[in-house]
């Protein structure tokens, strides 16, 4: 579930010392509605400018002037694909830019491709459950977790951790089990010390279009 294998390298780009009408004759060309700025001397990413950015252009001459800090989303290479979503979800952005660990631009990464990406890491067509679980970030290892669940005859399907957010102290984990039948391993999990956040079925709300989406609403992302 890393982001680097999502990534669409031929998304467009604006230099940062293009004007807002070129960024916006760009969106226009590509029908995008944002682009990342590059300083394309060294490939470093500083921002993601919106169309409506570019309308708001007066007595700017390049598109660096209409970036702000708050404006440089961006996700690493070996984030997780819950990452970016978080980002997107957030700050409601249809892409969100990728970079390496020098802060240089390795390409964007669309919200549908993402959304593709964990439906397939988690089997979200697939009958099971889907735990949320909160352990304390020092004392968690993976490894522990799953010989817990392995123990109790269960299967995990998939299983990936996140950061709480405000509670740096705390990681979350989903995990993703064989089987609608989850209260040994629930039970076993509250015996070592792991909270049970929620607890789902695979079959999300009708409402929801798209099952992807579906879950993501349930992550809270």
């Amino acid at each position: 579930m890393i982001i680097k294998d999502s990534i669409s390298e031929n998304y467009p780009i604006v230099n940062h010392n293009e004007s807002p009408l070129r960024a916006f004759d760009l969106m226009k060309e590509y029908q995008v509605s944002c682009l990342p700025v590059l300083i394309t001397e060294t490939n470093e990413y500083v921002g993601l400018i919106s169309e409506i950015d570019t309308l708001n252009d007066i007595g700017v001459s390049t598109v660096i002037e209409l970036l702000s800090k708050d404006k440089s989303y961006a996700v690493f290479t070996d984030d997780s694909i819950l990452q970016g979503l978080r980002l997107i979800e957030s700050a409601d952005l249809p892409i969100v830019p990728v970079i390496n660990s020098k802060h240089k631009y390795v390409g964007s990464c669309k919200k549908n491709n993402l959304l593709i990406a964990l439906e397939k890491s988690f089997h979200i067509q697939e009958i099971g459950t889907v735990l949320l679980i909160l352990a304390e970030r020092k004392a968690f290892a993976m490894s522990h977790l799953t010989r817990i669940i392995e123990e109790e005859s269960a299967v995990v399907m998939t299983c990936t951790s996140t950061e709480v957010k405000d509670e740096e102290s705390l990681v979350r984990i989903c995990v993703k089990l064989q089987s609608n039948e989850s209260s040994k391993v629930i039970s076993a999990l509250r015996r070592h010390g792991y909270v049970i956040e929620s607890i789902s079925d695979s079959d999300f709300d009708e409402e929801y279009s798209d099952k992807a989406d579906a879950f993501l609403h349930y992550l809270s992302i």
